[in-house]
Parts: structure tokens; C-alpha cells; sequence
């Protein structure tokens, strides 16, 4: 029985809904007839935004580029993603862009919210100065870019994220990133190479870091205010 990691505050009262049952509709949006789509809690599977698409909710448009869109009876409806995206499934990069280009096109009616399992990968990064050899070679500038000899720094960038993932009993998520990974590319990618993409992604300019630029910590919807548990002063950076 997993917590509950999303508490949905209605008008006055307030209901936990734990993540077996995080897919979900509230007739609680602010206008008539608004809905809120919830969706939470993926941590890198599709189960749940399947659900959705399933019941009509959302629609997924296929193509080269795949689109979340609002289902037929959902136009004047909201979707709220309440957190934790990533984690130990194999479609971690796949929800994120979808939920990047979903939240683009209606700015106002997606609503993201933060969970601790997202800004926990943003650990990767405050944990660099704990790795003596990227200390001594002191070559990244400011927005964790490489400015100095590309070869010894990516070498040693490589062997600190796969630590990293070790050290916090991550390993599995890292592998299912190298498997997506290796779909989205057409071939076989090292696993140095899968940790320094992960880095790439995770850094200051990298899809990922926008991601989770687009966080919200509380979201307020109509009489819906949601916030997710589990965020801590250790994840949350």
C-alpha cells in the first residue's frame, strides 16, 4: 500500500488520493461544466496517462511528434500532472516532452505540479562538489558546460552521475534512460554515454531543467488547491 503523496483540498474539505489512484476526474473546475484531469505519479510509466486517453479524457495525436490534446467532451476542461514524472519506468523522456509541448499549448489550462521525485534529479547537481577528480579539474562553468579539455571532463562527468545513481539505490532509473535512450536514437548508447545525456538533460538548458522549470509547488484550480507531499529541503533545490 503506497502513501498518499497528493492531497486535493476541495471548497473545505480535504481528501488524500494515494498514487494507486491518482487518475482521476473532479467536476470541481472553476466554471461550469470545468474539469480537472489528474494525472500523477507516472514515475516514468504511462499507465496512468493511458487511463485518460482511454476513457476519452485526453487525446493522444500521433506522429512524428506525439501531442496530448483535450478530449471532445473535456474543451473547456483543466489537467492538472500532480508529480513525480520521472522514476523507474522506461518512458521517463517520452512524458516529459509530452507534458512540455501539452503545457505550451494551453499555458493557463495545464498545470504541473512539483513532487519529490522530480527535484530529487536535480541532486545530481548539488552533489557535484562532493566528486574530488571534477573538483580538481574545476572545468565547468556556472551552467555545469564544459570549458576545458571535453575528454577528461566527460569521463569523469560519466563516472560521478552512474556513482550518483548508485549511491541513492537509483540504478534501474539510469538503465531504463539508457533503454529509452536507445530507442530515441536508433543504436546502442554506452551507459557513459546515457549518464552524461542524463546530465545534459538535468543542467541548466537541458529539456529536463525546463521541465522542471514549469513546477508549481501549490496549484490552485476553481475550489481545487493540490500540493504534493514528500518535498523536502534535501530534494527540493
Amino acid at each position: 500500500m503506497k502513501f498518499a503523496l497528493l492531497l486535493v483540498f476541495v471548497a473545505l474539505g480535504c481528501r488524500a488520493v494515494s498514487s494507486d489512484e491518482s487518475a482521476s476526474v473532479l467536476s470541481d473546475g472553476p466554471t461550469d461544466g470545468a474539469r480537472i484531469i489528474i494525472v500523477s505519479d507516472t514515475e516514468g510509466f504511462d499507465e496512468s496517462l493511458m487511463a485518460r486517453i482511454d476513457d476519452g479524457s485526453l487525446t493522444l495525436r500521433s506522429g512524428r511528434t506525439p501531442r496530448l490534446d483535450f478530449g471532445g467532451g473535456f474543451s473547456s476542461s483543466y489537467f492538472l500532472f500532480a508529480g513525480d514524472l520521472p522514476g523507474r519506468g522506461p518512458k521517463g523522456l517520452w512524458l516529459r516532452d509530452l507534458m512540455l509541448e501539452f503545457k505550451a499549448a494551453y499555458p493557463d489550462r495545464v498545470r504541473l505540479l512539483a513532487g519529490n521525485h522530480d527535484f530529487g534529479r536535480l541532486g545530481v547537481l548539488r552533489d557535484l562538489d562532493q566528486h574530488p577528480s571534477l573538483q580538481d579539474l574545476a572545468l565547468l562553468n556556472r551552467d555545469f558546460e564544459i570549458s576545458g579539455p571535453r575528454d577528461a571532463v566527460e569521463t569523469a562527468l560519466a563516472d560521478y552521475v552512474v556513482k550518483w545513481f548508485a549511491d541513492y539505490g537509483l540504478t534501474p532509473a539510469l538503465e531504463k534512460h539508457n533503454i529509452e535512450l536507445n530507442g530515441l536514437v536508433g543504436r546502442e548508447v554506452s551507459q557513459p554515454a546515457a549518464a552524461l545525456d542524463f546530465f545534459e538533460q538535468i543542467r541548466p538548458g537541458g529539456k529536463t531543467f525546463e521541465y522542471l522549470r514549469l513546477l508549481e509547488e501549490v496549484v490552485a484550480i476553481g475550489k481545487v488547491i493540490a500540493v504534493h507531499g514528500g518535498l523536502t529541503e534535501q530534494n527540493f533545490l
